[in-house]
Parts: C-alpha cells; sequence; structure tokens
C-alpha cells in the first residue's frame, strides 16, 4: 500500500513520479503505476489522489516546524511493515519484507 505525505508544493513532482514508477511487480499493487496504486488506495472515486498532510510526530517534524524545509514522506506498508523497530534493518528487508526488493526498487523511481 503506497501512501505518500508531503507538504502541498510537493504534489505536482510527486504525481509525475508516480506516474512514471510502475508497480506492477509490487505484490498487492493496485494497478500499473504507483499513481495508479496511490489513486485507488486513498481516493477510488475521485479523480485525484488524496495527498496527505504531514504529522508533527515524525522524523521530519524539525524539518518543516523549525526550519520550513518542505518534506515527503513516501510510505509503503505491507504485510510485514516494521516502523520503528528492532527489525526495521536491511537484513530484514531482504529476507522477509521485499525480499526481491521489488518494492523497494519502484520506491527507488519514485524518490529519483
Amino acid at each position: 500500500n503506497f501512501s505518500p505525505a508531503a507538504t502541498p508544493n510537493f504534489r505536482p513532482l510527486l504525481e509525475r513520479a508516480t506516474k512514471r514508477a510502475g508497480c506492477s511487480s509490487v505484490p498487492d499493487c493496485k494497478g500499473d503505476t504507483f499513481y495508479d496504486q496511490w489513486k485507488t488506495t486513498s481516493n477510488p472515486t475521485g479523480d485525484v489522489p488524496v495527498l496527505k498532510t504531514l504529522g508533527s510526530g515524525s522524523d521530519y517534524a524539525s524539518f518543516i516546524g523549525s526550519a520550513g524545509v518542505s518534506s515527503i514522506d513516501l510510505t509503503v506498508v505491507g504485510d510485514y511493515f516494521t516502523y520503528h523497530t528492532e527489525y526495521d534493518n536491511i537484513d530484514y528487508l531482504s529476507k522477509y519484507a521485499d525480499p526481491d526488493m521489488r518494492a523497494t526498487r519502484s520506491v527507488a523511481e519514485v524518490s529519483a
């Protein structure tokens, strides 16, 4: 499940990047691109995907609140989601969460 959050000025960039990044090789992807996945899961009856706002309790809060730096959170949640646990590392990712690195590769396409 791809559900990005960002400051509003990043919406056009995220839309362009997600329309170019294929996710058809990612399990449970709904569509051919991350844009399709994002739109289907966030706004299935609307014309455009919903861009979530960034919360105040995460790693980027100080960048936005103190320095005024725009930020993006490219979150992909699946069966083996391990956010901020001792298992949030490359070994766990490559053995259990994304052994073929398909989701990781696709998110890298969006961020590139």
